[in-house]
C-alpha cells in the first residue's frame, strides 16, 4: 500500500500546507489512474468533469479516503449545502481537534444538509460520509483561499486576565488551518488502519526549536548592549534585525556581536504599499550594513507588515528569508505565493506578542513572564517552533533572562534564524515515498543523512519520531501515547468579542506611525 496523498489539482494553498506538514503527495494528471492500492488518501481540491468525477467516487467506494472542503464539496457530493457566514470556529472540547485552538476563517461556509452525513467536530463543522467502503471527511471553508488571504486585523491573544494583549496580525489563522488539515489527514488515514507519515519539523529527531529575534528600532545603544549581554550569558543566538538610520552611530556594535545574526529590519521605518520605495528603503539599509561588512541574508518588516510589493522588493534585494506576523503567525516556515509562482524568499512566522503589547495591556512583569511561560509550554506540547522577539528600547531584559533560562532548562534545541532557513530549506528538498508491507514501512528517498527524521503516528500504537531509513519496522519503533489533549479556556470566545481597547489600539497605532514617519 502506497501511503501518499494524491490532490486533484494544483492549488498553492493545499501546497503550501502539505509541504510544511512533509507529507509525500502528488498531483494527479490522469483521473483514471486513480486506485486505493496508490493513494492512502485523496484531497479532492479540484475537477472538471462528470467523468472525473465518478473517478473520486470510484476510488472512495473501493476503500479509499477522501479530504474535501467547502470549494468542491457539493460537486463531489451532489448534495444540498447551507452557506453561513464564518466569523471563527472553536473545536469541541475532547475531539481529535480539541488542541487546534479557535480559529480564525471570515469567509462564507458550507455544511452539507443530507442526513447520511455525521459530525466528526460539532464546533468545527467538520463532517464525515461513509460512501461505499470508503469515507469523505468534509471541511467547511475554503482552504486554499485561507491559505493565501493576506488581510490584516487586530487579534486578542489568550490570557488569563480580563485586559488581554492584542497585535494587528493575519486575519486568517493559518497555523490552526493547517493543523486542522493534518489532523484531518492523519484521521483518515488510521480509519483506514494505515499508518501517518509525514517528514519530521526539526533536525535529528529535535521535538521543538527556539529562535529569538531582535527588532532594534529606535533603541539607544546601552539597550542594545544590555541584551546582547543577557543573550550572550544564556548562549542565546539571537538575530539581530537593524534599522540602520537611527543606530547609524554605534553599527560596528552589531558587527561586533559574537555568535549572533545581523539582518536588515530597514533603513527608515516604514512598509510602502508600492515596489520602488519598499525597494529602495532595503537597498539603502543593506548598503550601510554592508559599510560595516555585514552582509545580511535576513529581513524583517516594520510593524510585522507584509505586501506583495514588498514581497517582490525583498526577493530582488536577494534576502534568503523574511519574518511578517501580519502574513502568518505561530506556524511553520513557508514560501509565500507571488503573482503565480511560489517566492524564492522563505517566510518565518514568530509568536506575535511582544513586551511593548504586554506592557500596553497592562501585564506586570510577573505576569509577562507567565504569558511567555505559558506559550512556551503549550509549544512544547505541540512540538511547534518557539519563537519570540523583542525591541532593546522595552527593556524588562529580566524577563528574556528567565525565559533564556526556562529554554535550557527544557533542554530546547536553539536556532538562529538563519539555521532554520537553512534547515528549512534542506528539508525542502528532502522526497520521499512511503510504501506499507504488513508491520513494516519500505522508504524511498532521495536523502538518508541521520539529520532527517520522520514522525509515524498509528490508531494501534500510537506516536514514533524515528531516523529515516530505507525500512522501517513498526513492531521495533519506540512508541508514545497519542498528542497530549490541550484544554482550551472555557471562555475562549471572549478574545474575539468587540472591545473599546480594539479601537484605542488601532488608533494608538496609526497615530504611532505617523509620528515616526514625520520625525524620519
Amino acid at each position: 500500500m502506497n501511503l501518499r496523498i494524491g490532490l486533484t489539482a494544483s492549488k498553492p494553498g493545499w501546497q503550501i500546507l502539505l509541504k510544511q506538514e512533509g507529507v509525500s503527495y502528488e498531483i494527479i494528471s490522469c483521473f483514471s489512474d486513480i486506485k486505493y492500492s496508490d493513494l492512502s488518501a485523496l484531497i479532492a481540491n479540484g475537477f472538471n468533469s462528470l467523468k472525473q468525477r465518478d473517478n473520486i467516487l470510484g476510488y472512495v467506494k473501493s476503500g479509499g479516503a477522501v479530504l474535501v472542503d467547502s470549494e468542491m464539496s457539493s460537486e463531489l457530493l451532489n448534495v444540498n449545502m447551507k452557506k453561513f457566514r464564518i466569523k471563527f470556529l472553536i473545536p469541541e472540547k475532547n475531539s481529535i481537534y480539541s488542541a487546534v485552538g479557535l480559529v480564525d476563517i471570515y469567509q462564507n461556509g458550507f455544511i452539507p444538509k443530507d442526513g447520511d452525513i455525521t459530525s466528526l467536530d460539532n464546533g468545527l463543522k467538520i463532517k464525515i460520509k461513509e460512501i461505499g467502503k470508503g469515507i469523505v471527511l468534509i471541511l467547511p471553508f475554503n482552504v486554499n483561499k485561507a491559505i493565501l488571504d493576506i488581510s490584516t486585523s487586530r487579534r486578542k491573544f489568550c490570557f488569563k486576565r480580563k485586559e488581554l494583549p492584542s497585535e494587528r496580525v493575519s486575519k486568517i489563522s493559518k497555523g490552526e488551518i493547517r493543523r486542522i488539515v493534518r489532523i484531518s489527514l492523519e484521521y483518515l488515514h488510521h480509519i483506514q488502519g494505515l499508518p501517518f507519515v509525514q517528514l519530521w519539523y526539526y533536525p535529528k529527531g529535535n521535538k521543538n526549536i527556539f529562535s529569538f529575534r531582535v527588532d532594534t528600532d529606535f533603541c539607544k545603544q546601552k539597550d542594545t548592549k544590555a541584551l546582547y549581554k543577557i543573550c550572550k550569558k544564556n548562549e542565546i543566538p539571537g538575530s539581530w534585525f537593524v534599522e540602520t538610520k537611527t543606530s547609524m552611530q554605534w553599527l560596528a556594535d552589531f558587527k561586533n556581536m559574537q555568535n549572533q545574526e545581523i539582518g536588515l529590519h530597514c533603513y527608515r521605518h516604514r512598509v510602502f504599499k508600492d515596489y520602488d520605495n519598499n525597494r529602495k528603503n532595503l537597498e539603502k539599509g543593506q548598503k550601510i550594513l554592508e559599510k560595516y561588512g555585514i552582509k545580511p541574508i535576513g529581513f524583517v518588516s516594520p510593524y510585522g507588515e507584509w505586501n506583495y510589493n514588498l514581497g517582490k522588493a525583498i526577493e530582488d534585494a536577494n534576502f534568503q528569508y523574511s519574518s511578517e506576523f501580519s502574513l502568518s503567525y505561530d506556524d511553520l516556515p513557508f514560501f509565500p505565493y507571488i503573482e503565480n509562482r511560489f517566492s524564492k524568499v522563505l517566510q518565518i512566522p514568530i509568536h506575535p506578542i511582544s513586551i511593548g503589547r504586554l506592557r500596553r495591556a497592562h501585564c506586570t512583569d510577573e505576569e509577562m513572564w507567565q504569558y511567555y511561560k505559558n506559550v512556551i509550554v503549550q509549544k512544547i506540547k505541540l512540538c511547534e517552533p518557539i519563537i519570540f522577539y523583542h525591541h532593546p528600547s522595552h527593556k524588562k531584559f529580566d524577563i528574556f533572562d528567565r525565559i533564556f533560562k526556562f529554554i535550557n532548562e527544557h533542554s530546547i534545541k536553539k536556532f538562529d534564524f538563519a539555521g532554520l532557513y537553512n534547515w528549512w530549506k534542506k528539508r525542502n528538498k528532502v522526497k520521499f515515498n512511503a510504501i506499507l508491507e504488513n508491520e513494516k514501512i519500505v522508504i524511498e528517498s532521495n536523502n538518508f543523512s541521520n539529520d532527517f527524521w520522520l514522525r509515524i503516528s498509528s490508531a494501534k500504537f500510537g506516536n514514533s519520531i524515528t531516523q529515516i531509513s530505507p525500512e522501517i519496522d513498526l513492531r521495533n519503533l519506540e512508541w508514545h501515547k497519542k498528542d497530549e489533549i490541550i484544554s482550551l479556556p472555557q471562555d475562549i470566545n471572549h478574545i474575539r468579542r468587540f472591545s473599546w481597547r480594539d479601537f484605542l489600539y488601532d488608533l494608538e497605532f496609526i497615530r504611532g506611525k505617523l509620528h515616526q514617519w514625520k520625525n524620519q
